[in-house]
């Protein structure tokens, strides 16, 4: 999304901001409007939306795909509260749930999921309406029929493929994250929290965060203690199943450390609110204040770890307009040099940028920036190299892994490399002071080098970096 707004925007990191922004904002209004339409309550629609306001975004790396695509999910709820028609409903739900699948198939496919059942909870007679069926289906059909089209007439369907089911495939081998049985686990022991160990450990940085795993585990005794309640209102159960459980099976596919991905639980954390109201255990006036101090525990929680860590940056800093108002401190890449960043981008736009059907070949994910700055399309199988997931673990399968490479670069004339081999103290995302014994022949590629050597020659050099270009 934020490439697209490019087209508005000179600079990537505002147009990034831009796309965050909105993405973030809206879904804080769905989820509020939502809340709203279904309780007629503004105090719980507002704790909701002032929850995720501070929780919604990846808070290691902003926005992700994976966002995007749970915002295509929300959306769909959006519609199941709007006063239309039922058939208007499902071409809606078929087109936004398509969109969630395309733009990410594992989050997609999931929040899709969760989002039928909400759908369909109140209206099981549906599965036997083959009228609405065949529309839903029909219009599924043809969005995805579209969107690939469109990928193969104006895109490389190869890298679609590669990117889209290839390279997820291989990831889920080594990705535990990926592990099906991560979803149930995750039902559990919430965002992974093993809080006996951290108390154990003294992991300050796992214990602040157990304040949301109580909120998962009272939303399972809520719906316990309220099953009444909640039978009765099957509306509101119907939303509040869907912020939980949704939640809960996207928060793994974020593909890392997910402790930090919350997506709606801030709707949960609204609608217990108006629960425990509707069931008058609680003074209202008592009951605000104690939502009120729980609702500032979480967002001094989120600023705690987060926001006020990247506010206390070091002071060294690369500059660009084109990033502007980002700007890149060693924090972003703390075993890469500024001064090496800076003097490689350079280079490159003025020496590499302005030559004609100009393309680089990337080793290693912190030179993505090079691509990005200058505009320069990246080649290969991936735009970087992440061990132990898109490069194998094992020593025959990781000499396989540099044949491919070696084949492509061969088959391609790639005229330009940008590596960070040279690195001394990781490679791969692998800090060399931590290599174990099935990763030391990962921290040296042997047979990727010995081609460059005979097939490149070094056009410019820095402590982290190196410039290769195709023999003449």
């Amino acid at each position: 999304s934020y490439i697209f707004l490019l087209i508005f925007f000179d600079s990537i990191s505002l147009s990034y901001f831009f796309s965050a922004i909105l993405i973030h904002g809206l879904s804080c209004i769905i989820i509020y409007f939502v809340i709203l339409k279904i309780t007629k309550d503004r105090f719980a629609s507002n704790i909701a939306a002032y929850f995720n306001s501070f929780w919604f975004l990846t808070q290691i790396g902003g926005l992700y795909v994976d966002h995007l695509s749970y915002f295509f999910i929300l959306v769909s709820i959006l519609i199941y509260v709007l006063n239309i028609s039922k058939v208007s409903k499902i071409i809606l739900l078929s087109i936004f749930l398509s969109l969630s699948f395309w733009t990410k198939q594992t989050t997609g496919a999931l929040g899709s999921l969760i989002a039928i059942i909400t759908y369909f909870y109140i209206n099981r007679k549906f599965f036997f309406n083959s009228y609405l069926v065949s529309i839903f289906l029909s219009i599924n059909f043809l969005i995805s029929i579209l969107i690939l089209s469109i990928i193969f007439l104006y895109s490389s369907f190869d890298n679609f493929l590669n990117s889209f089911l290839w390279y997820n495939l291989d990831y889920s081998k080594v990705e535990e994250n990926k592990n099906p049985l991560v979803l149930i686990y995750n039902f559990i022991a919430p965002f992974k929290i093993d809080i006996i160990s951290a108390i154990y450990n003294k992991n300050l940085g796992v214990i602040v965060f157990y304040p949301l795993v109580i909120l998962v585990y009272l939303s399972y005794l809520s719906l316990f203690i309220f099953r009444k309640y909640f039978r009765d209102n099957i509306n509101l159960f119907s939303i509040y199943f869907f912020f939980l459980f949704s939640s809960l099976l996207c928060m793994p596919m974020i593909g890392r450390n997910f402790v930090d991905v919350v997506w709606s639980l801030g709707g949960v954390f609204g609608l217990n609110y108006y629960v425990i109201k509707k069931n008058n255990l609680i003074n209202q006036k008592l009951l605000k204040k104690i939502f009120i101090f729980f609702l500032l525990i979480f967002i001094f929680i989120s600023l705690l770890h987060f926001i006020i860590p990247k506010v206390l940056t070091p002071s060294k800093i690369f500059n660009d307009h084109s990033l502007y108002p980002l700007r890149i401190t060693e924090n972003w890449g703390n075993y890469v040099d500024i001064e090496s960043i800076e003097k490689t981008h350079n280079y490159i736009k003025k020496n590499i940028n302005n030559s004609e059907f100009a393309t680089i070949y990337l080793i290693d994910d912190k030179s993505i920036l090079f691509s990005i700055l200058n505009k320069i399309p990246t080649v290969g199988y991936n735009t970087f190299f992440d061990a132990n997931i898109n490069i194998p673990r094992y020593y025959s399968d990781y000499l396989d892994w540099q044949k491919d490479q070696i084949n492509y670069l061969r088959e391609n004339d790639i005229k330009y490399i940008v590596s960070s081999l040279k690195n001394k103290k990781r490679i791969f995302r692998v800090r060399k002071e931590q290599v174990t014994k099935y990763q030391k022949d990962i921290m040296n590629p042997k047979l990727i080098i010995d081609f460059i050597k005979t097939r490149y020659n070094v056009i410019y050099t820095t402590k982290d970096y190196t410039i290769f270009e195709i023999k003449k």
